[in-house]
């Protein structure tokens, strides 16, 4: 039986590793002293960001290789690089660049989820604070690779079938993490790191309200992952409201 065991031992390490079940390092939530800004006078901060002139067109995604994924949908599946609707611009991050030197936040320990779904990552755009996990979960019954490598803190598993997941860790802010999938080279989605929690990222309207702000000076930025970044200053007075709006152009 012992001898049945060391056999069977590097098989069962492989498919846990596989399957992304296991194996996984705990999150870690090093000590730390709060320093929160006072609220008590707070502001806030809102738009809409648009796009101006023709958007790109979304082209139908060739999903044939894969016959689970090609008969999931009963409308084409369309591309998500850029998606405007009636002008308004989807999956654009929208967070204060400068003006919260200084502060320090509270971990985040309830995890975020970054779903495949459809063969498709959901969201396609995706922003969690530093060090809050990332719950990579498959609702697929077929096969995922999921690889972030493309960043330093990344990593590259795959997840089975349907209710597989693995839950990651991304210590260090970071912007635009590109989470793909080699099985189906199609498959792209985009992760955002923060190391506060002054951020949206936008939906179909194209709008965004942030959090109420401490009264002050701020860099207000809104990236998108393929049209890029825009900046603006903002003053958000005792108790005001401050608006800003974004247009983008295709590059």
């Amino acid at each position: 039986m012992r001898t049945i065991l060391c056999a069977l031992l590097p098989l069962l390490l492989t498919t846990a590793f596989l399957s992304g079940c296991g194996g996984e390092d705990a999150p870690e939530f090093p000590e730390q002293t709060p320093r929160l800004p006072d609220l008590a006078n707070a502001g806030t901060a809102s738009g809409t960001i648009r796009f101006e002139g023709t958007p790109p067109k979304r082209f139908e995604l060739g999903m044939s290789s894969d016959a689970w994924c090609n008969g999931k949908s009963s409308a084409p599946a369309l591309s998500e690089e850029v998606v405007v609707s009636e002008g308004a611009l989807r999956d654009v991050l929208v967070y204060v660049e400068k003006g919260l030197e200084g502060f320090v936040w509270p971990w985040v320990q309830e995890p975020a989820v970054m779903a495949n779904r459809n063969c498709r990552y959901e969201p396609h755009v995706l922003a969690v604070r530093a060090r809050q996990p990332l719950r990579f979960l498959s609702a697929d019954g077929t096969a995922h690779n999921v690889n972030t490598s493309a960043s330093a803190q990344g990593s590259n598993f795959t997840l089975q079938t349907a209710g597989h997941e693995k839950v990651l860790q991304f210590k260090e802010p970071e912007l635009s993490i590109a989470a793909r999938c080699n099985l189906h080279p199609w498959m792209l989605g985009w992760i955002h790191v923060l190391p506060h929690p002054f951020f949206v990222v936008t939906a179909e309207d194209g709008r965004f309200t942030l959090p109420p702000l401490p009264p002050g000076r701020y860099t207000l930025a809104a990236l998108h992952p393929i049209l890029g970044t825009q900046r603006q200053e903002m003053e958000v007075a005792a108790k005001g409201a401050a608006t800003l709006d974004f247009t983008f152009k295709a590059r």
